[in-house]
């Protein structure tokens, strides 16, 4: 006796654990849903109430929202305050350049040339003030910075130079919380500018030393080609967070003064909305400074984007 076996013809159930049509395509989504969830609700939901509280009057405290269209618009941008906190957060990205670039970019790759056993606690050293919390660095600093009994003033009247007061001076203050901040931000500059270094390939330049290439025609030639995307990305990252970055030492060590001498729109809009408890105005600011911070982040993408291509 001969047993006939019928092909199951193309598209039939091949078992119950035959995939739905239309599953393979949902199946990405599936997976990525969590983390949209999140997005949305701890990123977008918050900024559509935020641009929504804009158009109305509310101080925190009460109930009462009365609708005033662009009136706090208006009063934001008649404000002196604004601009000169504008005027203060352009200083604070430029200023922070050099902290936060230059310098890491120089002693990141001093320590990467140097090499040997110390290369790792020369990182550990450097990298240590991005650990401490920034309200411990800034008081830390308060100290130093005291006019009469800190360690700054000491040390510059050791070599003749006279007392300053660096916190209660307008024009010196600003600089005074840009040092601080840097000096906070320099070790976070300098791991990604080592993590770049140590994944460069040591092939051209061994043989750039070969050819009898020194070690500054190498940085040069090599190295500084060959981290652009890295410097650009912190570029980025500081022109456009670099006021942020300074919230805490201004917070602690001028509190926006004097005069508003170290005001930036982040502080001013916090000082708005817990301060003056004027929630309507500081969520007018709050949607004004990421409309100017998005054109100029899209601005810097499309500039690191052409000179990437352009190398």
């Amino acid at each position: 006796m001969t047993s006939t076996t019928t092909a199951a013809p193309p598209g039939a159930d091949r078992g119950s654990g035959a995939r739905p049509a239309g599953t393979g395509a949902a199946l990405p989504w599936l997976h990525v849903a969590p983390a949209l969830g999140v997005v949305v609700l701890w990123v977008y939901l918050p900024l559509l109430a935020t641009l929504a509280l804009s158009f109305f009057r509310w101080n925190l405290t009460g109930d009462e929202r009365p609708f005033v269209g662009l009136d706090n618009y208006a009063a934001l941008l008649g404000d002196p305050a604004f601009a000169r906190a504008a005027g203060n957060t352009l200083i604070y990205a430029l200023g922070l350049l050099p902290l936060a670039v230059l310098l890491p970019l120089a002693v990141a790759i001093l320590v990467w040339n140097r090499g040997g056993r110390l290369r790792q606690a020369y990182r550990t050293i450097l990298f240590a003030p991005v650990i401490l919390p920034p309200v411990v660095g800034a008081v830390m600093w308060q100290w130093l910075l005291h006019p009469l009994l800190g360690v700054v003033n000491l040390a510059l009247g050791g070599i003749g130079v006279g007392p300053q007061n660096w916190l209660g001076d307008r024009d010196l203050a600003i600089w005074s919380v840009i040092v601080v901040t840097g000096w906070k931000v320099f070790g976070l500059g300098f791991l990604i500018f080592s993590a770049a270094l140590s994944g460069l390939e040591r092939n051209q330049i061994e043989a750039a030393r070969v050819d009898g290439a020194t070690e500054g025609e190498i940085t040069r030639a090599i190295v500084l080609p060959l981290l652009t995307p890295t410097i650009l990305l912190m570029t980025f990252l500081t022109v456009t967070l670099g006021a942020q970055w300074a919230f805490s030492a201004v917070h602690v060590l001028t509190q926006g003064g004097p005069a508003g001498a170290t005001d930036n729109l982040y502080y001013l809009l916090y000082r708005y909305a817990f301060g003056y408890f004027d929630t309507g105005t500081a969520s007018a600011l709050a949607v004004l400074v990421f409309a100017g911070f998005a054109v100029l982040a899209l601005a810097q993408l499309r500039l690191t984007d052409r000179l990437g291509h352009d190398r």
